[in-house]
Order: structure tokens, then sequence, then C-alpha cells
């Protein structure tokens, strides 16, 4: 069993609840790489507080941003705080970067949870190729609950 390596960053400044706060780009990244390390080792809610004050600096690129904002999506949805979630899931998708077809899929699977099947089917079909891990898995995954439902006299 491996453990992860913590970084250490070079400078931070006091956040407005007195824990530390990325002053520089570095200071960001290295912050995003412990928290994504870590985040399998403590509760959501500490990966949430990280990656909440990395993302409020705005000091990283956009690319690394969108890495950032697309965990932070990920724990809030494990959390139960799907609205959060589905904010940060949504900058994901509308930009053009590597994660967008994984947060539209997070799309998929946060209309899902809150039950609303024909729009988690209608963003299923919309996925298009690079959207799908394993093609048709989100589509029919959907679909399958839905007529489930609908067998089921639900809506």
């Amino acid at each position: 069993m491996w453990e992860p390596l913590v970084l250490r960053s070079t400078g931070t400044s006091e956040d407005r609840n007195g824990g530390q706060q990325p002053a520089t780009a570095a200071d960001a990244l290295v912050e995003t790489l412990n928290a994504l390390a870590r985040r399998q080792h403590e509760h959501r809610s500490r990966t949430v507080q990280r990656l909440a004050a990395v993302v409020d600096t705005h000091l990283l690129p956009e690319d690394l941003h969108h890495l950032a904002v697309y965990y932070l999506a990920k724990a809030q949805r494990d959390l139960g705080h799907r609205a959060g979630s589905r904010h940060g899931m949504q900058i994901v998708a509308d930009g053009a970067g590597r994660l967008a077809p994984a947060a539209r899929r997070g799309l998929v699977h946060l209309a899902r949870l809150a039950g609303d099947f024909p729009a988690a089917h209608t963003a299923a079909q919309g996925l298009g190729w690079k959207g799908r891990q394993q093609p048709g898995q989100a589509a029919s995954r959907a679909a399958r609950r839905r007529w489930h439902v609908a067998l089921r006299g639900g809506s």
C-alpha cells in the first residue's frame, strides 16, 4: 500500500477562517495536488474545504482551475451538495477542456440522482463518443431507469 506524497508550498496567506490559503499559482497547484492525493484518506468535507480555497483564489490557469472545480464538484456530490456540484460540473462542461466530457457525464449522473430521468436521458443522448467512457453506458442506464420507473407507475 502506498501513501500519497505530501508536497509543501512555499508561501501561504491567512484566509478568512484562519486557515492557510495559497498565495501564488505554484502554491495553488501544490494545494490542488495535495487535496487530490489525500481525498481517499480524508473526509470529503476536508477535500471540499481545500479545493474551494484554491478555486476562490483564481490563481490557476484555466485548465488547472477546471481540474480543481471538477474534483470540488465530485466531492460536493459525494456529500450530497447537489446544487454546488451541478454548478461546478456546468462550469467545467461549458469549457472546452479535457475534463468537459467527464463533467457532462457528471451532469447526467446528477440529473439521475435528482430523479429527473427524462433530463438525464436527453443529456446522456447528447454525450457523444468523447463523453462516454463505454459507448452507450450512460444513455442505456438512464433509459433503463426511466423505463423501470415508468413501468412501476412513477413519473
